[in-house]
């Protein structure tokens, strides 16, 4: 797509086209458990950017789940071989 008619391939896009297809690559859809999916079908869709933002957000979160629960492992796990 160029603005300047006397580049290009020549061939004409309509407005509405091009943001049908502009929103169509920047859209993905969401399930109703929350996970991201192509399926036009889904009850949900969101804009890609949102969908980055909230994915690393989730992942932020739980890692660090995992570290606060490995820490709680390793000192249970010290106790009790400080009790053996």
């Amino acid at each position: 797509i160029t603005l300047d008619e006397n580049q290009g391939s020549g061939e004409r896009y309509s407005v509405k086209q091009t943001v049908a297809d502009i929103k169509a690559d920047t859209t993905v859809y969401q399930n109703k458990d929350g996970s991201y999916t192509l399926d036009q079908s889904a009850p949900g869709n969101v804009r890609v950017n949102d969908a980055v933002v909230s994915l690393d957000n989730r992942t932020r979160s739980n890692t660090q789940a995992i570290q606060n629960h490995s820490r709680q492992l390793q000192e249970h796990n010290a106790r009790l071989n400080s009790q053996q």
